[in-house]
């Protein structure tokens, strides 16, 4: 299970993410070009999704909250 990843998406407009194999019901931060965006709980089955404006090269940290 996954607490933290990091990478690179080259896109334009909006994009709807979605992450498996994450560690199941905790809180993740999600960081996109050095800002916090959002803060996610993930699911009972270890997914997290969110989704959000792109542009150009867009860096994305995710990591547990804790």
């Amino acid at each position: 299970e996954v607490t933290e990843v990091t990478y690179q998406v080259q896109a334009e407009g909006n994009a709807r993410q979605l992450l498996c194999d994450m560690k199941k019901n905790i809180t993740y931060e999600i960081w996109h070009n050095g800002k916090l965006i959002a803060t996610k709980k993930s699911s009972d089955q270890g997914t997290l999704f969110f989704e959000g404006e792109l542009g150009g090269t867009n860096v994305f940290i995710i990591k547990a909250a804790d």
